[in-house]
């Protein structure tokens, strides 16, 4: 639903502001990722811990709707595009997926595309590295579990913790690859407790300096074309100061006694000077590292988190005793704090 509400937001936007746009470049975390964190090879008996069963991270779509347009006339992408954009699923109990899981950035794309009388596919980094196409309209840079934080060349864990050594496209596909075979045999997941180190995680920055590096390489910031860059992350972010604070040292901040359903100032000022700022400034920085580079009729969009609270994240707080209300508080405030900037 989210998804939905969120194509229509930007639709609307990119009327008059998206309509000289030739092509999309986006930059984010799991909102946003449709291809670049891998699907396990085989999943025996799934279990929604440690990986993602589909990317993009949302629940499959009945096939029925493929193509077809909903009551406000948006289109759902076709299989042709969505098999194009997503490329070869992970496979349950040595079963084919039958279904596809849609994001905004497949309707989005999908929907501004069809309207020029074309749909050309939404390549991920992942398929533009493995497979680089003739010709690429629009690249997703975004991965599952991605941080705002860090210099370029700066890669983490899923679980938000730094990732030891280099951090290069090459390492990052060879620790995808690894993934995935780790995950060919189904019995891997409940073997291993439905864990994983495998996979190099590239924060914000390192997802610019991939951008930067593939549009030398593949060409792919030409002279006549008008890109939109998309920025659309911070929850994890938000989630990792948040898991750092559940600790004997910090669970202090959720106790404040003046919590009284709302959020004190005291742990305000905290939150903005601990958090959020940083968050910004992170962001910031990639921002202007994007307008050195862009064209004159080039465009930046910096989207705004939604409501984290009714997220998975948020949920999981509420099940915390004693302070999980108080947890929920802080981070619906960083979440408007950091909407601010």
């Amino acid at each position: 639903m989210k998804s939905r509400f969120l194509l229509f937001l930007l639709l609307l936007t990119s009327a008059s502001s998206f309509a000289s746009t030739t092509n999309y470049v986006i930059f984010g975390d799991s909102l946003s990722d449709t291809d670049n964190y891998p699907e396990p090879s085989d999943v025996s008996k799934p279990k929604l811990d440690n990986f993602n069963l589909y990317v993009p991270i949302s629940n499959p779509v009945p096939s029925e709707k493929y193509g077809t347009s909903d009551q406000q006339g948006y289109l759902f992408p076709t299989q042709d595009f969505l098999q194009q954009s997503i490329g070869e699923q992970g496979e349950i109990k040595g079963q084919q997926k039958q279904l596809y899981s849609i994001n905004w950035p497949l309707y989005f794309i999908f929907n501004k595309e069809i309207a020029s009388g074309q749909a050309p596919a939404l390549t991920s980094w992942y398929q533009l590295q493995k497979n680089p196409p003739g010709q690429v309209q629009s690249i997703n840079y975004a991965w599952g579990s991605a941080l705002a934080e860090g210099e370029a060349g700066k890669c983490y864990h899923d679980n938000g913790s730094d990732y030891p050594g280099s951090c290069t496209s090459s390492s990052i596909m060879q620790q995808r690859a690894l993934y995935q075979e780790h995950t060919q045999d189904g019995s891997y997941d409940q073997q291993h407790g439905y864990k994983f180190d495998d996979l190099e995680i590239p924060n914000l920055a390192t997802q610019v300096s991939l951008y930067q590096e593939d549009s030398k390489r593949f060409g792919l910031n030409k002279a006549d074309q008008k890109s939109t860059y998309i920025i659309y992350i911070g929850g994890n972010d938000i989630a990792k100061y948040l898991k750092s604070k559940l600790s004997v040292s910090g669970i202090s901040m959720f106790l404040t006694p003046q919590f009284d359903k709302k959020v004190p100032q005291k742990i305000k000022d905290q939150v903005d000077n601990e958090l959020v700022k940083p968050l910004v400034a992170s962001v910031q920085t990639q921002v202007q590292r994007l307008i050195s580079s862009a064209g004159k009729d080039d465009k930046i969009v910096l989207m705004t988190l939604p409501s984290l609270s009714n997220l998975h994240e948020g949920y999981t707080y509420w099940h915390v005793p004693v302070v999980g209300g108080n947890i929920n508080r802080i981070l619906d405030y960083a979440v408007q704090s950091y909407n601010k900037g």
